[in-house]
């Protein structure tokens, strides 16, 4: 079963921290389509509240190309440095089937982000 948090749309900008912690459980549902659905909810999830970080890392090793695809970018989108190695994880896209290639660069923008970081601070 899916929350009704879930949905894509206006609402999502206002969840409250309980809420978001329920969609932590479909990360770990037997079903594939169901932890899909919350990866990718869960990527484009504005905030960056702890938990969001570590179930997106638990999603880079599904079957589903497209749900890897969604967690590493989730993971980029958070500033979490795990995206790196998760983005291995990915495998070959075909660009003829996989368009959203902004998606496939999230990792190159966080390392631009990080490289900025570093060398702000010294």
């Amino acid at each position: 079963m899916l929350p009704h948090t879930l949905e894509l749309g206006e609402s999502r900008l206002v969840v409250r921290p309980e809420s978001l912690r329920a969609v932590f459980a479909p990360t770990r549902d037997p079903e594939p389509r169901v932890r899909s659905a919350a990866c990718v909810w869960l990527a484009e999830y504005p905030g960056h509240d702890p938990g969001i970080a570590d179930a997106l890392a638990r999603l880079v090793h599904e079957e589903d190309q497209v749900t890897r695809i969604h967690a590493v970018f989730g993971l980029a989108h958070q500033d979490d440095p795990r995206c790196v190695d998760a983005e291995r994880h990915i495998g070959p896209v075909d660009p003829e089937t996989w368009s959203d290639t902004w998606m496939l660069c999230a990792v190159d923008r966080y390392r631009q982000r990080a490289a900025k970081r570093a060398a702000g601070s010294g």
